[in-house]
């Protein structure tokens, strides 16, 4: 099931990606027609921001055994 609509209105060529629960029949910008766009992909799950490279048991574990 898509999570998303996505709309294109034609004459002022304003597009938007929307929750799949809500309906636009008009362009909020012009009063247009709009178009609904299939085919939409679904967003991508988010990424952390900085994946972890290495086993974090290991860096508190050597972080342990450095010597001062």
């Amino acid at each position: 099931m898509k999570a998303f609509r996505e709309y294109l209105c034609t004459a002022c060529e304003w597009t938007d990606r929307v929750n799949y629960d809500e309906i636009f029949t008009e362009c909020p910008i012009c009063g247009s027609e709009l178009t609904e766009l299939t085919e939409v992909p679904e967003a991508p799950e988010a990424m952390p921001a900085n994946p972890e490279k290495y086993d974090r048991k290991s860096l508190e574990k050597a972080a342990d055994d450095e010597v001062v």
